[in-house]
């Protein structure tokens, strides 16, 4: 069988050599060397099987050495076999010295998604009295000074008491908070959840800047907030008051000017300081065990604490909220894409984050901040 293939190679390669005649190159010639190679391997009894060299495997190869031999015999009770010529390091796709997993052979396992970075617990909004507004001020009449006069009449016909009030009109401008990030085409095309996690932390970052103007200053463009000269009273502790004492004083001069706070705010470092106070004999004065008790939520002096980085560690803020301020929503977050600028050319958009709002702090009386002594 193989003599016959060898001789129709042949006679196929002559007839190549003549109709190629001078084209007929160093590659065709290297196929006659072939041939002949395969002419004296067949006058040798040539066999496809001569081809390649039959590789054991590692069980065979262990298997027929002269140690385990002699252990089936039961010529000896243990074995160590040397297996030579066999790489067992000769397929890696490990790197480095020494290796470390590598993606190579074996791709990494995915997590779905996309895990976000920090997400700050934002609840201030929650204890304002928040109203839709259709404008671009924000107005409120507030009741700026009272003086009653109730009392007891002196006698049937006698004149009786008078009160009166003075109102004023506190206007202040909507804000608008916004933020934009720019993004192509192709990756929100190829990435669908980039575009979820993108509205979901710009939306977030938005809030937290809300959260941060809501406690400003009021300087520049930002909302005349909390921090304000005119949105509190100042507080200041009384001399050898620690943390706790400073926040119950804070409580009662609300309480004294006839409103009932509902909540401190409080730097997280503040805070866990607080919760980390011990008596004489080492036990806590809040911790685990109030937070159980009050059905686990953060309350000091029964007010609800409000941690938020936002305000300045070693400062207090109490208030009645609700009678203390009114916040105007004009529009909450929205979330918009569109070309900017040359964008359309370059398969670019941008995503855009905003909200226009305002806040009147029209009971300052209801408001303290000051320091908080630890």
């Amino acid at each position: 069988m193989t003599d016959q293939l060898i001789a129709t190679l042949d006679r196929e390669l002559a007839k190549l050599k003549a109709h190629l005649g001078d084209k007929y190159d160093a590659k065709m010639s290297g196929l006659e060397e072939m041939l002949r190679d395969l002419q004296q391997r067949g006058a040798g009894g040539f066999s496809p099987s001569m081809t390649r060299p039959q590789m054991k495997s590692l069980g065979e190869a262990a298997i027929e050495a002269d140690q385990i031999q002699d252990l089936l015999a039961g010529n000896t009770r243990n074995a160590k076999v040397t297996l030579k010529g066999i790489n067992l390091k000769g397929v890696s796709g490990d790197v480095g010295s020494p290796p470390a997993p590598g993606g190579t052979m074996s791709p990494a396992t995915r997590m779905p998604g996309i895990i976000p970075g920090a997400q700050r617990q934002l609840r201030l909004r929650e204890l304002l009295q928040t109203v839709p507004i259709d404008s671009n001020q924000f107005a409120a009449l507030v009741e700026d000074m009272v003086t009653s006069g109730a009392a007891s009449q002196a006698s049937e016909g006698a004149e009786k008491g008078s009160t009166s009030f003075d109102f004023r009109l506190d206007t202040l401008p909507v804000r608008t908070i916004a933020h934009t990030v720019a993004a192509s085409d192709q990756v929100l095309a190829d990435q669908p959840a980039l575009r979820s996690f993108l509205d979901a932390r710009m939306s977030h970052f938005l809030l937290r800047e809300e959260e941060r103007q809501i406690l400003s200053e009021g300087t520049g463009a930002d909302l005349r907030g909390f921090r304000h000269a005119q949105g509190h009273t100042a507080f200041t502790p009384a001399t050898g008051d620690q943390a706790l004492d400073s926040i119950r004083r804070a409580k009662g001069a609300i309480e004294g000017a006839d409103y009932m706070p509902n909540a401190v705010v409080l730097n997280s470092a503040d805070w866990t300081a607080i919760e980390l106070l011990k008596d004489t004999y080492g036990r806590y004065l809040l911790g685990a065990a109030n937070f159980v008790n009050e059905g686990m939520t953060r309350r000091v002096w029964d007010l609800d604490v409000i941690v938020s980085n936002t305000l300045p560690a070693g400062k207090l803020l109490v208030a009645d909220f609700m009678a203390a301020a009114t916040y105007g929503l004009r529009s909450d977050v929205t979330v918009d894409i569109g070309w900017v600028n040359d964008q359309f050319k370059k398969n670019e958009i941008t995503i855009r984050a905003e909200m226009r709002s305002s806040l009147i702090i029209h009971t300052p009386a209801a408001v303290r901040f000051g320091d908080l002594d630890l």
